[in-house]
């Protein structure tokens, strides 16, 4: 499989990354928040993180302490932690040094996303009609968002400033919910 990175702003090419090894188990793909990187991860053995300069698209040895992560990548943010997927647990990591900070049962097909800040996990449970709002310091369930219906195949993400989830998926609807403060968190 063959990637090109282009500049949305230019539409100019930056580089073009060949090679990268993808099969029906495929990969994973992240940018780093700086835009300077490319995570690259293959699902299948052996599965190694690699990383990629976007300006040159050459392999660098950035971040050598995430290389042998066995959890498939799924999100890196600029707070220096890392979402990774190993099995039904969801893991964050330190991007510094590659240390478990935390693990999250994530159900029977986990899916999940960080906050922009890193202090909550919106995650994936064993109800079909139902993902959790993890406090990740804590280690807690803080919110428990439920659909009049099972929600299969959906897209997600927290607001910008993290007190909001929005989900759109296969059905022509979209669920906006207003995730609770601290405060108000500490009483569910």
């Amino acid at each position: 499989m063959d990637l090109q990175v282009f500049d949305w702003t230019t539409g100019k090419e930056l580089c073009q990354i060949n090679d990268l090894r993808a099969d029906q188990l495929g990969a994973s793909l992240s940018l780093t928040p700086d835009g300077r990187h490319i995570y690259y991860q293959w699902a299948g053995p052996p599965r190694r993180l690699q990383v990629f300069d976007v300006g040159t698209g050459k392999e660098v040895n950035a971040y050598p302490q995430l290389r042998d992560l066995q959890p498939i990548i799924i999100q890196i943010l600029g707070t220096g932690k890392l979402l990774g997927l190993d099995g039904r647990n969801l893991k964050i990591y330190e991007v510094a040094t590659g240390k478990e900070v935390g693990s999250f049962d994530g159900g029977f097909n986990p899916r999940g996303c960080l906050s922009g800040d890193g202090r909550r996990l919106l995650a994936t449970n064993d109800r079909r009609d139902e993902y959790q709002v993890w406090d990740v310091a804590a280690r807690r369930v803080v919110a428990r968002l439920r659909f009049p219906e099972p929600v299969e195949g959906v897209y997600y993400r927290f607001s910008v400033d993290g007190q909001w989830a929005a989900f759109t998926g296969l059905t022509d609807s979209v669920y906006v919910f207003r995730i609770p403060l601290e405060e108000q968190a500490k009483d569910r």
